[in-house]
């Protein structure tokens, strides 16, 4: 099961059994294969072997999503380059960092 959950995965799936071998990555513009036996018989980078569904415009932009077939490498550096936009203009995270209570022993370890 991934992250996003059992609906996720079964739309994935979806996607995946309907997709034309060949089909280009949205992000990238390198062809696209269900299974990795046919991307290594392309001779496809190896790096883009692996699909994932990707939310689009990203669940960090806001807004209607639209779940799109992407190389999973093509998608996590999406993601990070979206980490790092917004560590660099200082925006609040997502989700606040869960802070842990300071208790007598963690107040001595520092010390």
């Amino acid at each position: 099961m991934s992250r996003y959950g059992t609906a996720q995965d079964q739309a994935r799936a979806a996607a995946l059994a309907s997709l034309a071998p060949g089909t280009r990555c949205p992000r990238c513009g390198w062809p696209m294969y269900a299974t990795w036996q046919e991307a290594r018989g392309s001779r496809l980078p190896r790096k883009l072997w692996h699909l994932d569904l990707g939310h689009w415009p990203g669940l960090a932009h806001g807004g209607p999503q639209q779940l799109r077939l992407e190389h999973a490498y093509c998608n996590r550096r999406a993601g990070q380059a979206t980490a790092a936009a917004r560590r660099r203009r200082a925006l609040p995270p997502l989700r606040p960092r869960q802070r842990r209570p300071v208790t007598a022993a963690r107040r001595r370890a520092r010390w």
